[in-house]
């Protein structure tokens, strides 16, 4: 049995929290580490442009759909409130009862939160990628914020077979449900047929319902899944299961799913993760993008993510590490929360990398080393981690920073100086043409390259009143004609196509910088 150390003491030269300058202690960082900057993992270069580049777009114009977002029905509540009295000991065993509590409240949606901050998103380390650093939603959140527990059997573990008639038993009702009218078995309808029945069927179709429409949403919509039987079976015999690792895998999909589709230029995202997680988490980090009377624009989540003094790094200060509430599982807790492994979800799984947003655990913050498949946890190994007491607030150390500037500060600072020369050829162009268009009187568009002035006055092809308008505006038989438009359609034609062309533009530009 091979022993693993979480944890790596060693005196460093720090960067004072409070002085900005570099001085030595024993510092405290989360493994792994690298050696170098050349064997530090860097951020991917194409992720290093996280707002549109023309500042004209400050609206973005990708919609999401939010499948996994759900309101509580209004029976649910009350459901809830009739299973509690006879369940809620089975459900703190299971690691439930905050989740399922949770259930029941209603957030509102706040979209420019989201979008604001999948701009910032990188698949690659599953982070957000800000100007000042990294950070991410983690197993802590998840098991703060929405009470799913990190610890337990995997969620493809199937149940006791005592568990496994109750679950053939739903199997054959759900399928009673396809003679209804709805022709299937909608969240309504099945909360409506298992509601007081009693007994321990209920208790399972109860957590059903509740697993496929508030823990892992899928296709069909609104619709009970056969995927969550074997789940709900589980946590009614009082098996506690690693929900946390499964939702937050779930997000880190669907986010980056949503942010290649922004980079790529695709309308629209279609989600099911519980995306009301990430904007509670937003809420934590970022306190001045709480509700507010009026939402949040996008331009201001944009501003209030560029600075560092915006984010909380220990918004959970007063909260314990331990809050997993097993017995003699607090160490195995603390370890979950802060180790580099995979994250085993429903049809997905993912990497998490917590070293390298170490500063939201409490710990100081190195060069990032790799991870990898092969070297994530096996259920075989003995971990080892010394928490010890906190004399100095987290910090990063010195090659930290200067690595963080090398790899991060100084390419963006390259690309946005390319960016602006680009842009300010194009606003050049745009802004000739603008000219051209304001130098031409009421009732005429810009000069057709057939006809000149001098040839339409020749011809009389104008009628007197014409004439009297480009008189009047300055315009002499010398210059070039103004040919009469109807209503100022072309021109209201050539400013949506230029408005079009500048976003393709810019995703052309992206695609261009990315591949130097």
């Amino acid at each position: 049995m091979a022993d693993i150390s979480l944890i790596e003491e060693r005196k460093a030269s720090m960067i004072s929290s409070t002085s900005g300058k570099p001085y030595e202690r024993i510092a405290t960082f989360l493994k792994p580490t690298a050696e170098t900057h050349e064997e530090a993992v860097a951020v991917p270069f194409r992720h290093l442009l996280t707002e549109p580049i023309s500042p004209k777009l400050s609206k973005s114009t990708h919609k999401i759909t939010f499948k996994g977002w759900r309101r509580p029905q209004r029976k649910w509540k009350q459901w809830v409130n009739l299973m509690l009295p006879r369940y809620a000991p089975t459900w703190k065993k299971s690691g439930i009862f905050d989740s399922i509590k949770a259930s029941t409240c209603e957030i509102r949606r706040d979209p420019a939160t989201i979008l604001g901050l999948v701009e910032s998103w990188c698949e690659e380390t599953n982070t957000f990628v800000f100007q000042w650093g990294e950070a991410t939603i983690t197993l802590q959140d998840v098991l703060i914020l929405g009470g799913f527990s990190v610890l337990g059997v995997s969620v493809n573990a199937p149940p006791k077979e005592e568990m496994r008639e109750i679950e053939k038993r739903l199997v054959e009702e759900k399928r009673g449900f396809y003679r209804q009218k709805s022709k299937k078995a909608t969240h309504a309808a099945w909360m409506n047929y298992y509601m007081g029945v009693d007994g321990e069927v209920e208790h399972v179709a109860f957590l059903s319902l509740w697993v496929s429409r508030y823990v892992f949403p899928a296709q069909p919509f609104d619709t009970i899944g056969q995927y969550v039987f074997y789940i709900a079976a589980r946590l009614a015999e009082g098996t506690r299961i690693a929900l946390g690792p499964a939702v937050l895998a779930s997000l880190y999909r669907d986010l980056g799913l949503m942010k290649r589709n922004m980079d790529n230029g695709a309308p629209a995202s279609v989600v099911w993760a519980p995306f009301r997680l990430l904007q509670t988490w937003a809420w934590e980090r970022f306190p001045s993008l709480r509700p507010k009377s009026q939402p949040n624009k996008l331009s201001f989540v944009r501003k209030v993510s560029k600075s560092k003094n915006d984010f909380q790094w220990r918004p959970y200060k007063e909260t314990s590490l331990y809050v997993d509430d097993v017995e003699d599982g607090e160490l195995g807790s603390l370890a979950r929360l802060v180790r580099a492994s995979e994250l085993v979800g429903l049809h997905c799984s993912e990497l998490y990398r917590p070293h390298r947003v170490a500063m939201q655990f409490g710990f100081d913050q190195d060069l990032p080393g790799l991870v990898s498949l092969k070297n994530c946890e096996r259920m075989d190994e003995e971990i080892i981690i010394n928490v010890a007491d906190r004399v100095f607030e987290s910090e990063v150390s010195f090659r930290y920073l200067e690595w963080w500037k090398r790899t991060i500060l100084d390419k963006r600072a390259a690309i946005e100086g390319i960016v602006k020369q680009l842009m300010s050829t194009e606003e050049g162009d745009e802004k000739d043409e603008s000219d051209a268009v304001r130098s031409v009187p009421p009732g005429f568009s810009p000069m057709d390259k057939k006809r000149n002035w001098q040839e339409s006055w020749d011809d009389d092809d104008l009628t007197l009143s014409e004439r009297l308008k480009l008189k009047k505006h300055g315009i002499r038989p010398s210059g070039l004609v103004a040919v009469k438009n109807k209503e100022g359609e072309r021109a209201s034609l050539m400013t949506q196509h230029k408005r079009k062309e500048l976003r393709s533009r810019e995703r052309k530009m992206k695609k261009s910088l990315i591949s130097q």
